[in-house]
């Protein structure tokens, strides 16, 4: 299972009012029964480093129980994850996943430095802005396109675009780089051989047809989102109480391998 930021920041304190039933405790007694293993992301982790200008202590609680709960279970980037899915030809094993137990403890010394860390959250909030205008201008992009092809109004809703598009075209592009950069020349990489990529690409493109083709707001939690999604290989279950991220889902359901849910719904399930 896989918690965004927001179910981290329930668990960690009393703002919005805390989970039911002693949820934390029976997690925590979950896990260690091996009844659930929560699985972390270096993308996740980036937005606990983000929130610490303004959350303060809370960040901290919330970092230190994201390694708790996490354990060793900390994926690979999403560009390494991709490249040893290309090369190995799908789902990565147990022990090729994750980062290496040397790396995790670099990255926890890291991300509990306090001027490392300022200086990294003020690195991805300028990183956050270049998205969003990056965004836009794919927006753009594609809107003249559609306009220069004669499309009609009815077209913007793009709900039957979302439910044909074939995403596979879209993943070769990137399966393709893979296979130049690390693979070779002559051996062909399917996008089912990058289920990593497929995912990001499904949600990217579900975040389209929302954005674009029903006006909602592109959010600089977007990207994050995507590469949270990516993840949904390796997990079951990804809880989030994030409606809009659940709308988009929805659109690409049948698209994804893992379960969403939201927090009742899976603190009900729990022992």
């Amino acid at each position: 299972m896989y918690f965004d930021t927001q179910q981290l920041s329930y668990l960690t304190g009393p703002e919005w009012g805390p989970h039911p039933d002693h949820a934390l405790r029976r997690l925590r007694q979950a896990v260690k029964a091996g009844h659930r293993e929560v699985v972390g992301s270096l993308d996740l982790l980036q937005e606990l480093i983000a929130a610490i200008p303004r959350a303060g202590k809370k960040s901290q609680r919330m970092m230190d129980l994201f390694f708790k709960l996490v354990g060793h279970r900390l994926l690979l980037p999403l560009s390494e994850r991709h490249a040893k899915e290309a090369m190995g030809g799908g789902l990565l094993s147990e022990d090729d996943r994750y980062l290496s137990r040397d790396v995790r403890r670099d990255v926890r010394r890291l991300a509990q430095n306090g001027r490392d860390v300022f200086e990294f959250a003020e690195a991805l909030f300028r990183e956050k802005i270049a998205f969003l205008e990056g965004e836009k201008t794919v927006q753009q992009q594609m809107h003249d396109r559609l306009i220069g092809a004669g499309a009609t109004k009815q077209a913007w809703l793009m709900r039957d675009w979302i439910a044909d598009v074939n995403i596979d075209d879209w993943v070769r592009d990137i399966a393709d780089a893979g296979r130049r950069d690390r693979v070779g020349d002559h051996v062909t990489v399917r996008p089912d051989q990058v289920p990593s990529a497929s995912a990001f690409v499904a949600i990217r493109l579900a975040r389209l047809a929302r954005t674009m083709g029903e006006g909602r707001k592109i959010q600089d939690s977007d990207l994050a989102d995507a590469h949270h999604v990516a993840c949904g290989p390796y997990i079951d279950v990804f809880v989030t109480d994030d409606k809009e991220l659940r709308n988009t889902l929805e659109l690409v359901r049948d698209r994804l391998s893992f379960e969403s849910m939201s927090s009742p719904e899976f603190f009900a399930a729990l022992p």
